[in-house]
């Protein structure tokens, strides 16, 4: 199943998404054959972009006293919202990393297979132009 083959990826995806709460995955990944260690260092390497966009976001919120006086437009900075979109980015271009990876190893274990076809039937060819030339001479 995708869930035995891609478990991990599914885990590190959800541990970049920060509207899903972390022990509704600890549960449900409970539930799955992925491994205590597999689960451990995925959902570290997971949590750690959260993390640091969170922290950037977090250092960047002024103080009450600025929001006092400038308003609204004091909390919406440039580093707040770059910070926020790059969290919201980050599944997407796991996403994508990963699906070139997939489509990197499908291309290149067909491209294998193709070539030890071919050469298997390069090989049956040579057998069979060999065997008919003993049969002509």
């Amino acid at each position: 199943s995708a869930l035995e083959r891609d478990g991990a990826f599914y885990l590190f995806l959800l541990r970049l998404v920060p509207v899903i709460p972390f022990f509704v995955i600890n549960i449900v990944m409970g539930l799955t054959p992925i491994r205590l260690r597999t689960f451990w260092w995925v959902s570290q390497l997971g949590m750690l972009p959260g993390t640091f966009l969170f922290v950037a976001a977090g250092a960047s919120v002024p103080t009450l006293q600025n929001i006092a006086d400038q308003g609204i437009s004091g909390i919406l900075s440039l580093k707040v919202i770059a910070a926020f979109s790059a969290l919201g980015l980050m599944p997407l271009v796991a996403r994508r990393i990963f699906l070139g990876r997939r489509a990197w190893q499908t291309s290149t274990a067909s491209h294998a297979a193709h070539a030890a076809d071919g050469t298997a039937n390069r090989t049956a060819n040579n057998g069979a132009a060999k065997s008919d030339a003993k049969t002509e001479s």
